[in-house]
């Protein structure tokens, strides 16, 4: 058909993009000497060029670039001070990697999970602001650092497409995710990471419920042996962890002002 030739096309454009560019931004991503935004620049072209092509053309290169990444941005006997302003697209660029290796991707989450953690739970927005003339010089002014909350909200994001990526091999990182999540639904000053921390529950109670779902049959459970045993069969782990993400919910519904939060919310619901 039209569709399919289309794809097959765009597949091939993507292949060709990447064969072209790679053996330029492979050296600079993997460089330790290269410029630091330069380098997350390279980390980024290479994550979105490959991910284009696909695992077929991209599989081997995208294992190397998760190790370096993984390895020098948030191994502390390894990380540099210069680089850290660079880590967000640095993480970026791996959960965008995680979409095209899926499984193989899971023996680096717990370097990953950890980083993405502490970049959603950070609440350092305020800065103290210059007085200008007229200003009461005996008040204290602050501003909102917008920058820090976009990337909190990225962050969020991140962790939410990394699960969907996963699946069930996010698994035993869902309960921090929905612990860290819950706060920030309801008291955060970006709307957008108001909105992504509350829809993010129904994805990771997902990845609970299909990890349990494989455990059961795996283990050869009786339940999950026919289809009448399925009436008796009690996932336990999703049930606790869809009740944590509905509570969320409703308490972000019920706080949630705002339009168009308030409706994704209630999908999510």
């Amino acid at each position: 058909t039209a569709n399919e030739d289309d794809e097959r096309q765009r597949s091939s454009n993507c292949t060709t993009l990447y064969q072209v560019f790679s053996p330029a931004l492979k050296p600079i991503a993997a460089s330790e000497q290269a410029q630091p935004a330069l380098r997350a620049r390279a980390l980024e072209c290479l994550a979105l060029l490959g991910t284009a092509a696909g695992r077929d053309v991209f599989g081997t290169d995208a294992l190397e670039l998760v190790r370096v990444v993984t390895t020098d941005y948030f191994d502390p006997s390894r990380r540099r001070a210069e680089d850290d302003d660079e880590r967000a697209t640095a993480l970026k660029s791996v959960v965008m990697v995680a979409d095209c290796l899926q499984a193989d991707f899971a023996p680096f989450l717990h370097t990953v999970v950890p980083a993405l953690l502490e970049a959603a739970d950070k609440d350092d927005f305020s800065a103290a602001a210059n007085c200008f003339e007229g200003d009461d010089q005996d008040e204290e002014t602050f501003m909102v650092r917008t920058e820090a909350l976009e990337e909190q909200a990225s962050a969020v994001r991140l962790m939410a497409r990394l699960a969907e990526s996963l699946g069930s091999r996010f698994a035993d990182y869902v309960h921090r995710c929905l612990a860290s999540f819950a706060p920030l639904s309801t008291n955060s000053l970006h709307e957008d990471v108001r909105q992504y921390a509350a829809i993010a529950g129904p994805g990771l109670v997902a990845c609970v419920a299909m990890k349990e779902h494989d455990d059961a049959l795996l283990t050869g459970d009786a339940s999950c042996s026919s289809a009448e045993g399925w009436s008796s069969y009690e996932p336990t782990e999703t049930r606790k962890a869809a009740i944590f993400a509905v509570d969320a919910l409703l308490e972000a519904i019920t706080s949630e002002e705002e339009r168009d939060p308030r409706l994704a919310l209630l999908q999510a619901l």
